[in-house]
């Protein structure tokens, strides 16, 4: 069955959209932000309980 004009030019801009997000890095223009000071976890109030 064939696909219409409309689909196959869709289908080759979305296929190069994702070529291009994979291939840079999910379009990162610089690194990360450097992680902060981590939480304590909270207790579970359970463990409170004598």
């Amino acid at each position: 069955m064939p696909h219409s004009p409309f689909f196959r030019i869709a289908f080759v801009f979305l296929l190069a959209a994702i070529i291009v997000y994979v291939m840079t890095n999910n379009l990162a223009l610089g690194p990360g932000k450097k992680a902060g000071v981590p939480a304590p976890a909270p207790v579970p109030a359970l463990a409170l309980v004598p």
